[in-house]
C-alpha cells in the first residue's frame, strides 16, 4: 500500500492525482492519510490520526494506475486471447465483400452510359460542342 496526505475540502472531497472522491464529514478542513494499491485507484482507505475512516468514494476517475507504478520486471502481462485487430480486419472485410456492383444498372436503356453514372455529370462546360464535332468528324 502506498500513502499520500490530502487536505479534505468543505464538501468533503479530496484530490489523488486527478481523480476526486468522497470521504467523511467530519474530516472536512483536516488533513488525512490516503492509503492505496497503486494499481488500482479505485478503492482508496482514508485515515486520520492513526483511526480508519472507511473507504473513499470514488467520484470521479480518470487515472486508475499511479504513474510512478511499474510493472514488476520479467511478469508479462495475461494474454487475454482477444485479437481485436484481427476482429476488426475480418468485419471490414465482410462489409466490403457485402458490397456487390449492379453493372445493369451503370446502362441505359440503349446501353450507353448516363449522364449521371459516366463520371462527367454535373459539367456544363462548353466542351459539349468540341465533344460533339469531334464525333460529327468521326462519323464521316
Amino acid at each position: 500500500m502506498w500513502a499520500e496526505t490530502r487536505l479534505v475540502s468543505k464538501t468533503a472531497t479530496v484530490s489523488l492525482l486527478g481523480n476526486s472522491y468522497e470521504v467523511d464529514q467530519a474530516l472536512c478542513g483536516r488533513r488525512v492519510e490516503l492509503r492505496f494499491d497503486p494499481y488500482d485507484l479505485q478503492v482508496i482507505e482514508v485515515y486520520h490520526a492513526g483511526r480508519r475512516f472507511g473507504h473513499a468514494v470514488p467520484h470521479r476517475v480518470g487515472r486508475h494506475v499511479h504513474p510512478q507504478a511499474q510493472e514488476p520486471a520479467g511478469q508479462e502481462r495475461p494474454a487475454t486471447g482477444i485479437d481485436y485487430l484481427r476482429l476488426i480486419a475480418d468485419q471490414h472485410e465482410r462489409d466490403w465483400l457485402s458490397r456487390q456492383i449492379n453493372y445493369h444498372e451503370l446502362l441505359s436503356a440503349e446501353g450507353e452510359l448516363t449522364a449521371e453514372n459516366s463520371g462527367d455529370a454535373g459539367n456544363d462546360d462548353d466542351d459539349d460542342e468540341g465533344g460533339a464535332a469531334l464525333a460529327a468528324s468521326t462519323v464521316r
